[in-house]
This record gives C-alpha cells, structure tokens and sequence, in this order.
C-alpha cells in the first residue's frame, strides 16, 4: 500500500482514534484531507439512510439539518479560520444505494465548508489497495479500519514527516484526477431542493 508498512505503525482502537482525531482537529492549522474508498459505511439503524432507504423525504430531510445544525462549530472553524477541508472519494461507475445517499449528505456537508470531490475507480489505479485515509496538516496521517460490513474498527497512525508527506502526494494526485462529486453522480433536482429549501 503505496510502500508504507502499515504493520510498524501503532495501531489505535476506535475510542482511542476518536481521541486522536479530536485533538488533531483542535490543533489544525491549514488542512485537512480525507481518502473514501468503500461504497458503503455502517451508520446504524438511527441513520439517515434508513430513511432514505423507505424514502421517507421529511424525516431525511430533519435528520440532515440537525446534522448541519450540530456541525455549525466545526463549519466556523473551517470558514473562519480559512483552512482547506477537502476529501475525495473514489467511486464505481454506477451509484449504490448507499452512495446515493451519501451524495445527499454531502450537499449538507459543501455548506459547512468541505469541499468533496470524486474518481471513478477506473481512473485511480493508485488508490488500489489502499486504505481510506485522514490527514492533518502535514503532521498526522490516520489510515483507517473498516470491517467487512464498514464498521470503523479502529486507525494506523503515522506521524513520520516523510511517510506523511507521500501520503499527501498520493491524495493530491487522486485530487488532481477527481471531479466536483456532484458532476460524477448527478442528484434529482427535486432531491436539490430538499436539501437546500426543504422541499418548499
């Protein structure tokens, strides 16, 4: 995996990633850059995309804006502090259900200040066998766990500036590939409009 030896790194359950990456978020300083690989995260059955899933428009739509609501901080922090806040996600050709919604939540996400770009697999061979990945600044890299059924499991950490540093090549080369993700996976107008009017 793009020569980094992932088993000399310190390997972090999901409790302690959730750790490391709030104190990495408070310390950022220019940027944070995310790696997607997988067509599918576990969210729970609380989720948004259960609702989505029994196209329950108005309980989806809530769900969302209470997620923008309680984003409002980090959403400060990006804009404000004027920080690159970016990630690309590397896609089939057609959709799943599950990264239809997901397109849907990252409408939510572009108006809190990330902003989200996508490959299609046949375009980005170097992201073959990777893993996702998390970057703060150039000082810590998080190259994460998924199980089979894309439970988060837990994080390697790399902190070696070079070792960093090609792993910020790597996402800049998929970046420098990627389109807006909006332009890979087209949403329905009528989606458009619950997103960002409510459906009125």
């Amino acid at each position: 995996m793009t020569g980094l030896d992932i088993k000399n790194l310190p390997f972090l359950d999901k409790e302690e990633y959730f750790d490391h990456f709030a104190r990495c978020w408070d310390n950022l300083a220019h940027s944070f850059l995310k790696i997607e690989l997988l067509d599918y995260y576990e969210e729970g059955k609380e989720g948004p995309f259960q609702d989505y899933l029994k196209k329950d428009w108005d309980k989806f739509a809530r769900k969302l804006k209470e997620m923008e609501e309680s984003e409002k901080e980090d959403s400060r922090k990006i804009i404000e502090g004027g920080l690159r806040c970016e990630r690309v996600h590397v896609v089939p050709q057609e959709p799943t259900r599950y990264l239809s919604y997901e397109w849907c939540s990252y409408v939510v996400s572009e108006k809190l200040g990330e902003r989200i770009y996508a490959v299609l697999e046949q375009n980005a061979p170097e992201a073959k066998g990777l893993k996702d990945l998390a970057i703060f600044d150039d000082t810590d890299a998080f190259i994460l766990k998924y199980d089979e059924i894309g439970i988060l499991e837990g994080a390697w950490h790399e902190r070696e500036p070079g070792k960093v540093r090609r792993l910020i090549d790597l996402y800049e080369k998929l970046r420098n590939k990627s389109l807006p993700f909006k332009d890979i996976y087209p949403i329905e107008p009528a989606m458009l409009d619950r997103l960002y009017n409510g459906g009125q």
